[in-house]
């Protein structure tokens, strides 16, 4: 009678009939061939049927304490990544875990995985003084009716993208391992406004931006606007 055991765990069952077919002295052949030659073995160092399980010691050794400066260290530095949460706790406490439980017990913290874009570095001092002239606009109810907003942007005129197409065969376009990029790329600077009332056109130039070029964007560009949406006032 052949017995198959492989996906699943054998009943008691048949653990006593691999014992019987022990006791009977059959060959290791015939025990082997039903897929059981394991479990005989384990049966016959403990004489026991059911299988021990191994203790875990990894539960043990992460402490509260561990915890503790894992919040901590994340709460100061948020990208901090597994390997370095590892390295910090064996130079600290002497405790080595594998990564996989670090990141189950920084799950557990509450500690999620965020991808987010980038933007401008802000200094302390300019933030305070964000944050202050944010609060009395609140306090004052400021509601920007008149004022615009103007800006500028720089944009570079070149391609930085690696994903092309290339015809085999083909003469028009040689296939290249590399895709040159300028080191100095054109660039062009754009200017506008916005406000309630609409926005301001948009100037497009290049070169270094003077007194005269700036006079020359604002009779162009901005005091039509002004003249046509404004005629009450403004702020700039």
């Amino acid at each position: 009678m052949a017995v198959n055991t492989r996906g699943r765990r054998m009943s008691e069952g048949i653990k006593l009939m691999i014992v019987r077919y022990f006791l009977l002295e059959l060959s290791v052949e015939v025990i082997r061939r039903q897929g059981l030659y394991a479990f005989k073995r384990r049966w016959q160092s403990g004489k026991e049927l059911r299988r021990t399980r191994k203790i875990c010691n990894s539960a043990v050794k992460f402490k509260k304490i561990h915890l503790k400066f894992m919040d901590m260290w994340l709460a100061k530095n948020n990208e901090l990544t597994t390997e370095m949460l590892k390295r910090k706790l064996f130079e600290i406490f002497g405790v080595n875990v594998s990564t996989s439980l670090i990141r189950k017990r920084r799950s557990e913290l509450g500690w999620k995985t965020v991808v987010s874009k980038t933007c401008q570095l802000i200094s302390k001092k300019n933030k305070l003084v964000r944050q202050s002239w944010c609060l009395d606009a609140l306090n004052n109810k400021e509601d920007f009716r008149n004022v615009i907003f103007v800006d500028e942007s720089t944009v570079e005129m070149s391609s930085s993208g690696r994903l092309f197409f290339h015809q085999p065969g083909s003469k028009v376009q040689k296939l290249c391992a590399r895709r040159p990029n300028p080191k100095h790329a054109y660039t062009v600077h754009v200017l506008a406004g916005i406000s309630y009332r609409g926005r301001t056109s948009i100037c497009i130039f290049n070169g270094v931006m003077d007194s005269m070029v700036y006079q020359d964007i604002l009779d162009k560009n901005f005091i039509p606007f002004v003249e046509e949406r404004f005629p009450d006032g403004y702020r700039l």
